[in-house]
């Protein structure tokens, strides 16, 4: 899964262990039982079944079934552990459940609506992961309605309302989703199932994303690890936020390293001609450092006021050096001759791996400004439009 994808290296696999999980009860020791697993599909007669598990970093078919002519299987699995387990008809139609060793379950389901009809009974959170999926489902059909609609009126002089009423139609369907998504995690964090609900997508935008829901993914990391401390996906759910948590720290250093006063580090990088710029070549200049992309341009307001700006305060020592983080040096070259500005402009065409985008702890947020004194020290970090304006102004007045 996207969120934990990390290949775990056993040091030591007992073979034994993989087939039998011993333990003690009264004094006996009971070898462990599959997990059994009825499926009923009505109006499925001798329909194929792919039996596939979600590991931590791929989805692996492990068995594949027919159905008999009432559309009925017994399925027999061995799993190690708690894991994730779809059952995929032959339509790539899939029922999730989520199975542990020593338990029963029951899927029922009626093949000619699978989405909107199927149960899963064995355990309390074989019938949360239901719940969870039966609404997915049923708001993922709501979205698809409403990408069928927008398509149809592609080429109609209705589309930009259309498509206005749809968006708030589309985010409604999403708030709601999430509204009940929340309450699930909420009400059962320490269950193996929110990791996949963590990991799951409404139409084209993901319900969850660690840094902007970051108190979900600490609550249930915390959960999990003081249930089922040895479970792979914990392992790597585990470690994918304690990666997180070292990130936020380096960041949060970042931040006070380019806060205002604080000389702005230099670096050196090429033009759309190829030569070497530096950013310590303005010092004795107010300079703004614009990072920007293509692929997420500067909006035509924003432009326009760089624009004005760059015009009005040039003459008093004003520079721009816009950085842009891109990997696509011909499309950097078209956007910025079709911007048509005479600033710096630089780029080391590595996108967001570039070492000043890390050097200036830049996030997912693009565009992104420092403003820079002629010392060469940050006067202000991530300021609007008007704040540079303002500064600016101000500055001139002192006749910088």
């Amino acid at each position: 899964m996207k969120h934990f994808q990390r290949k775990l290296v056993f040091l030591c696999v007992i073979a034994a262990l993989l087939l039998f999980n011993v333990h003690c009860k009264n004094g006996n020791i009971k070898k462990a039982e599959p997990a059994l697993i009825d499926i009923a599909i009505d109006n499925s007669a001798s329909t194929r079944i792919v039996i596939e598990q979600i590991t931590t970093t791929d989805i692996v078919e492990i068995q594949r079934v027919v159905t008999d002519k009432n559309g009925k299987f017994k399925l027999n699995l061995l799993p190690k552990e708690e894991e994730f387990v779809l059952l995929r008809f032959e339509d790539h139609q899939f029922i999730p459940l989520i199975i542990d060793k020593n338990n029963s379950y029951k899927v029922t389901a009626d093949y000619n609506d699978l989405s909107g009809t199927f149960q899963v009974s064995g355990n309390p959170e074989s019938e949360y992961l239901t719940r969870f999926f039966k609404r997915l489902f049923s708001d993922m059909a709501k979205t698809d309605s409403l990408g069928l609609k927008i398509n149809s009126y592609a080429d109609t002089q209705q589309f930009a309302s259309v498509r206005e009423q749809i968006i708030a139609d589309y985010q409604a369907i999403y708030d709601a989703h999430r509204q009940f998504s929340d309450q699930l995690l909420l009400e059962r964090p320490e269950y193996l199932s929110t990791l996949l609900i963590l990991n799951q997508n409404l139409g084209q935008k993901r319900l969850y994303e660690i840094r902007r829901d970051s108190a979900f993914y600490f609550l249930i990391d915390k959960k999990l690890t003081a249930r089922i401390p040895e479970n792979t996906h914990t392992v790597a759910f585990h470690k994918t936020v304690a990666d997180f948590k070292r990130d936020l720290a380096s960041q949060k250093l970042a931040a006070e390293r380019l806060s205002a006063g604080n000389q702005a580090p230099d670096f050196m990088l090429s033009d759309e001609n190829g030569k070497s710029v530096s950013l310590s070549d303005y010092q004795g200049k107010i300079v703004l450092l614009a990072f920007w992309s293509p692929r997420e341009n500067v909006t035509p307001n924003n432009l326009d006021m760089l624009k004005t700006m760059y015009d009005d305060y040039k003459k008093s020592g004003f520079e721009i050096v816009a950085v842009s983080i891109d990997n696509n040096e011909q499309m950097w070259k078209n956007s910025v001759a079709s911007q048509n500005v005479s600033w710096i402009n630089l780029s080391d065409l590595k996108g967001n791996t570039s070492p000043v985008a890390k050097l200036y702890n830049l996030s997912e947020k693009i565009p992104f400004y420092y403003l820079i004194d002629k010392n060469g020290k940050i006067l202000a970090q991530d300021p609007s439009m008007m704040e540079i304006d303002d500064i600016l102004y101000e500055l001139q007045n002192r006749d910088i």
